[in-house]
């Protein structure tokens, strides 16, 4: 699989293959930093405190355009990734049998 696909698309799929892509120290992680942030925006609320407001929502900002920034460059991978195997392969330009 290595000579037919780049290091970034070879991670990728590996990365999909891997059971359980949602591990326990990756829900930690999301929770240890969404978590702090939406109380503080609850804070921010209720004390009507603009400034808190701000700082909360910048903070969960953050993540939300990593995860966009991450989805976007692997759907790239995952469009190159697909198109070698079709052209290996060519299922979808088969007849159904």
């Amino acid at each position: 699989m290595s000579q037919l696909f780049s290091p970034e698309e070879h991670r990728l799929v590996l990365l999909y293959l891997r059971p359980g892509a949602m591990t326990p120290e990756r829900r930690l992680w999301y929770v240890a930093y969404i978590l702090p942030s939406a109380l503080f925006a609850i804070y921010a609320v209720l004390h009507r405190d603009f400034a808190a407001a701000l700082v909360a929502y910048i903070a969960l900002l953050v993540p939300a355009l990593m995860y966009l920034s991450h989805s976007a460059r692997y759907s790239g991978y995952l469009r190159s990734i697909l198109e070698k195997y079709e052209a290996k392969v060519g299922a979808l330009t088969q007849p159904p049998s």
